[in-house]
């Protein structure tokens, strides 16, 4: 697929559902739609969810996210499209890709992969001022 056709295509495919704001029903949108595409364009999708993360784009952040905290993309897909996923990323030379494919938790797991774009705008807050904020969210609740 040409560089130029890839990006419409993939943006038609998932860009709506960073808008669902259910994080496990997004999540397992953009999963049925994986498992329903050509492994080579599965890949494509998650290759440019992955580039559009490190722009920092927010719609693909969520996407990214949802995927992340989930793990419902390997309950949905199965094993073998698990690792079709990460044989065609691997072959493609996408290793980044690779490594967020073979950390993902599995459905139910407490173990959290890492996260590093969940709390960008805390992560400049010195550590004092989020004990502070995370205080006064109890103190108001109740």
């Amino acid at each position: 697929m040409h560089e130029e056709d890839r990006y419409p295509l993939i943006e038609g495919l998932v860009l709506g559902l960073s808008r669902i704001s259910d994080v496990r029903q997004r999540s397992y949108a953009l999963a049925e739609r994986l498992k329903e595409v050509e492994i080579e364009l599965a890949v494509d999708v998650l290759g440019v969810i992955w580039e559009k993360v490190l722009e920092s784009d927010e719609d693909f952040v969520r996407l990214y996210n949802g995927l992340i905290v989930t793990g419902i993309l390997p309950e949905i897909l199965g094993p073998g499209r698990m690792s079709e996923l990460v044989d065609k990323a691997q072959s493609r030379g996408e290793y980044s890709l690779v490594a967020i494919l073979l950390d993902l938790p599995r459905e139910g797991s407490r173990e959290l992969p890492y996260q590093p774009f969940l709390d960008g705008a805390l992560k400049e807050t010195p550590l004092g001022t989020r004990i502070g904020l995370s205080a006064n969210s109890w103190t108001t609740r109740g």
